[in-house]
């Protein structure tokens, strides 16, 4: 059976960049093929050329002839190859539209977020929600992918979902970093004690973070902490960490993946205090590169924290600087009773295993 992988994107991201991690995972790869973004290099997929459609796709791109002739080159595309199953990987509204087109073929889709977490803008989930509805209600749809048992309850919530077609499928660690670290640093001789990494927005409590830090330096607690991440911190902060800054480094832009496994892999802590979240690749990856983790008991963290017991990291209630002040303080205290998990990680979040996960349930859509 002939399988199509898609993934539109209008630029580089962690959902292309798991995407791109899938495709060239899957050990079976004969009669898979992929329609993708050009903000993806085709020498980055593990696949023949001709097996590889990119689509030059800008979501800021007013002009609607460009997106019907992305559409028509996506279904001759698909036609040539008699392509039996569509899989969507990303959640973009171009997908319902590519469904349509194509409505006599059987698809799957994974639902990244079944309720938006309060960081997604408003028309987002307007477009977000059209999309679900179109996917949702198709006579042809196979398996719906969620990343986490608490995806699939707030996915079985939604009226129009068929809970028999939900499957629970890991995401796996952030290859794209993890691979870029050779040799890892160990616990002790690591220079920064806490990080805090990723885009930075009101939702992911870096205000909550900023109040344990200054509570620390405020009891005489020596430590190093790093923030790096793009964003606004005058929206997502209240002005202490100016009165840390011999303690707290701040990057507040974009950094490369490489620049990026640096940080993590020396740090002894990462800190994820999100109000509120959904699926995860953040807690698999700082592990995997050596840090004990503390996140907030929200969306897939706890879940993923606790696949092996002893739980993997601490998780703390939300809207807590107190608490967060607690967890790092005994992070500090623990330094010499670190524990590696790396193969704890590696046997549950393999990039492997999610991708021979998928391909299994794609082709027994009718088992079990």
């Amino acid at each position: 059976m002939n399988v199509c992988l898609i993934c539109i994107n209008s630029s580089r991201s962690a959902i292309g960049d798991s995407f791109k991690n899938l495709c060239n995972n899957l050990s079976e790869k004969k009669n898979i093929y992929i329609i993708k973004s050009f903000c993806y290099n085709d020498s980055e997929f593990d696949y023949e050329s001709h097996r590889i459609l990119s689509i030059n796709f800008d979501k800021r791109d007013k002009n609607i002839f460009k997106k019907i002739d992305s559409l028509l080159k996506i279904k001759k595309f698909i036609k040539e190859n008699d392509i039996k199953h569509l899989f969507f990987y990303s959640d973009n509204p171009f997908n319902s539209l590519v469904k349509m087109l194509n409505n006599k073929i059987d698809y799957s889709f994974w639902w990244h977020d079944p309720k938006p977490h309060t960081g997604v803008k408003l028309l987002n989930k307007i477009l977000f929600k059209i999309n679900e509805s179109v996917l949702l209600t198709g006579k042809k749809l196979n398996n719906i992918f969620v990343a986490s048992n608490y995806l699939k309850e707030l996915a079985e919530e939604n009226p129009l979902t068929d809970s028999k077609k939900i499957k629970v499928i890991y995401l796996p660690y952030m290859e794209e970093i993890t691979s870029l670290v050779q040799e890892e640093v160990p616990y002790d001789e690591r220079y920064y004690d806490f990080i805090f990494f990723g885009r930075i927005e009101k939702y992911k409590g870096l205000d909550i973070l900023e109040q344990a830090l200054y509570k620390l330096h405020v009891n005489g607690i020596d430590y190093k902490a790093l923030i790096v991440g793009p964003g606004n911190l005058n929206d997502c902060t209240n002005g202490l960490l100016m009165k840390l800054k011999d303690k707290v480094e701040i990057i507040n832009k974009y950094v490369s993946n490489n620049e990026l496994a640096k940080y993590i892999s020396n740090s002894r802590v990462a800190v994820f205090p999100y109000r509120d979240s959904t699926g995860t690749q953040t807690v698999q990856t700082a592990i995997y590169l050596g840090c004990t983790v503390v996140a907030t008991d929200t969306g897939s963290f706890k879940e993923y924290l606790s696949v092996k017991s002893p739980i993997l990291g601490y998780v703390i209630k939300p809207n807590d600087s107190n608490e967060l002040y607690k967890a790092l303080l005994k992070c500090l205290g623990n330094h010499i009773t670190h524990k590696n998990n790396k193969s704890t990680i590696d046997a549950f979040f393999n990039p492997k295993t999610m991708a021979c996960n998928l391909y299994s349930a794609i082709h027994n859509k009718n088992r079990g």
